[in-house]
């Protein structure tokens, strides 16, 4: 029979390495597409279903601005960088500007886009993933988890005296 302090090192220790696990992956969501120059956005609407899932994380290449036909664009909304919409070119007008449609809705929206409200195109995407960087709840309980795994960790570890007393 294992002794309790032995499996709560094991559980602990299982923990701590998900938590951190976990959150390397988080992490890494966010910083290597910056590092290859993308920017990263959670999709929150489902208007461009089937091709871009509710809840994906999109990478948007913003060296990538000129709205041609049929490209996937995310834009400001009205000029305010806290809104954005992620929709598909749907009409190219001959004074520059164009109308933007979301795959799953019937009409295009009903607001002209302008160039300087582009902030890129659509280069991929990784379903599921926009939710976790879009959700501020999963940060704080990942950074708890890890501390207190560490710390039941820590305190589960027997003590090692140099004489032979090693744990198996």
């Amino acid at each position: 029979m294992r002794q309790p302090n032995k499996l709560l090192y094991r559980f602990a220790n299982g923990t701590f390495v998900f938590s951190v696990l976990s959150l390397a992956g988080v992490c890494a969501l966010r910083t290597v597409p910056q590092l290859a120059g993308l920017e990263t956005f959670a999709v929150t609407s489902g208007s461009m279903e089937p091709s871009i899932p509710r809840g994906s994380l999109i990478f948007v290449d913003p060296s990538r601005q000129t709205p041609v036909k049929g490209a996937v664009l995310t834009c400001r909304l009205g000029g305010d960088a806290q809104r954005t919409v992620t929709h598909r070119v749907y009409e190219v007008k001959e004074d520059g500007t164009f109308l933007l449609k979301g795959d799953a809705n019937e009409t295009p929206d009903l607001s002209v886009t302008e160039n300087e409200d582009v902030i890129g195109t659509v280069v991929g995407k990784l379903p599921v993933a926009g939710t976790l960087q879009a959700a501020e709840w999963f940060k704080l309980p990942m950074i708890l988890a890890m501390g207190v795994s560490g710390a039941v960790s820590a305190w589960g570890v027997p003590e090692h005296t140099g004489k032979g007393d090693e744990p198996r």
